[in-house]
């Protein structure tokens, strides 16, 4: 079984794929603070400090505006996410985020996850749209 979420974002191929994969722009909307920008063959360090966690971006491959692939621990199992877009018009690019794998006995988890991707679409446009970070005022435990 796996996460699997697709969303449609208003902004052109490039410009999304720069906010995932550039650690500043990342910063704007989903992690407190991260090592250095996505690139193929690094390892990354996320921090996410409204819920006091940091992981290590693993196995990193990215595909300039195609694909950003990754493995991460979540409840102490690596996981693999795929992060693909693809240019639905000029302006406008469907993201389609996959994790996997997970078992029966781990739906509570992969439901939590496919929350956490959809609050990182979600905020990915509100920050690309309005330059809101969404995150703000969060506090961990909510």
């Amino acid at each position: 079984m796996k996460v699997e979420i697709n969303d449609f974002v208003a902004r052109p191929i490039s410009e999304i794929f720069r906010a995932i994969v550039d650690k500043n722009q990342l910063i704007g909307y989903f992690v407190s603070s991260a090592s250095s920008d996505l690139t193929s063959g690094t390892d990354v360090e996320w921090e996410f400090a409204d819920y006091g966690v940091s992981c290590i971006i693993q196995s990193i491959q990215v595909q300039e505006n195609e694909s950003i692939t990754f493995e991460w621990e979540v409840e102490n199992k690596m996981r693999k996410v795929n992060i693909k877009l693809s240019n639905v018009e000029d302006q406008k690019t469907k993201i389609n985020i996959t994790e996997e794998s997970y078992t029966l006995e781990e739906v509570r988890t992969m439901m939590g996850q496919t929350q956490g991707w959809t609050y990182f679409s979600c905020s990915l446009k509100a920050y690309l749209y309005t330059g809101i970070n969404l995150r703000n005022g969060r506090k961990a435990g909510d």
